[in-house]
């Protein structure tokens, strides 16, 4: 038996290397489109033409009315399901109860990001880690990971998830 199997015996096309290989190739073009530009107005310093009159960079007053707009667009809450008697026993209504959940707890969990996000931008709250990369993605309109409850399109940006998740949720 030879030690390299051809990929057609599981099941898979015979250009599966080709494929992933290409779309490891647009995983690192994502990632650097991601990367560049965000965080330039920062290292020239406060009062440069890309700041505002307070000394705020550029990209931090753009995403602040960005999220401003997203945090308005989002509902304020999700009522969950309530189990009452003979609706437990169904597996229906255990499933979308248990959808509700997630999708509810989702919700508050993108409203907190959109609050933490308006306050760093505000200068209300000093920036951490986690909120940088939050906002850093949020201004390259990528989808934060630990939003991705659901499997979605690699390519969906983040308005895009938002437009999508608010029609779950309403």
């Amino acid at each position: 038996m030879p030690n390299v199997e051809s990929p057609a015996w599981s099941g898979l096309p015979l250009n599966v290397e080709k494929l992933n290989r290409i779309k490891q190739a647009e995983n690192l073009i994502k990632t650097i489109n991601a990367i560049q530009g965000v965080g330039d107005d920062e290292v020239q310093g406060a009062g440069q033409a890309g700041d505002d009159s307070e000394g705020k960079a550029q990209w931090l007053v753009d995403l602040q009315k960005r999220v401003n707009r997203y945090y308005e667009s989002t509902p304020t809450e999700l009522k969950t399901l309530q189990r009452v008697g003979s609706l437990v026993k169904n597996p229906l209504f255990r499933f979308l109860e248990r959808e509700c959940s997630v999708l509810s707890a989702l919700l508050q969990t993108v409203r907190k990001d959109f609050e933490l996000v308006i306050e760093v931008c505000k200068g209300e709250r000093k920036s951490t880690n986690q909120i940088k990369t939050l906002a850093t993605n949020l201004h390259a309109d990528v989808v934060p990971n630990h939003w991705k409850k659901y499997i979605i399109p690699e390519t969906m940006t983040a308005s895009e998830w938002l437009g999508d998740f608010i029609l779950r949720v309403e």
